[in-house]
């Protein structure tokens, strides 16, 4: 299995969140997917690769808040197997409201 098959498994056992190697055709709420971010050396001199693991969260303010809170944890539990979380941010519009997770394996 990929890296991208790994995240792909842990993100679908979110039960709001469907997960997919690359970005879907037709992305909607609780569609999710990594995206490499690039690569730095690490103290051994090896290049360790980060992601950016992208979320859809709900357009409205309101349903944001509610779909957030209700999943946030449960992804953090289901990313932090398979990469290290950096951070979290929050991208609006682009073109949908996105949950970003920073991590790197």
């Amino acid at each position: 299995m990929s890296v991208r098959d790994d995240f792909a498994a842990a993100l679908s056992s979110v039960p709001a969140v469907t997960g997919s190697v690359i970005r879907p055709r037709v992305p909607k709420t609780g569609c999710a997917w990594p995206r490499w971010a690039g690569a730095e050396r690490n103290a051994d001199g090896v290049l360790e690769d980060s992601w950016h693991v992208l979320v859809l969260v709900p357009d409205d303010e309101r349903a944001q808040d509610l779909w957030i809170a209700t999943n946030l944890q449960l992804l953090v539990a289901a990313i932090t197997p398979v990469a290290y979380i950096d951070a979290i941010g929050f991208r609006d519009g682009e073109p949908t409201a996105t949950l970003q997770f920073t991590v790197r394996e």
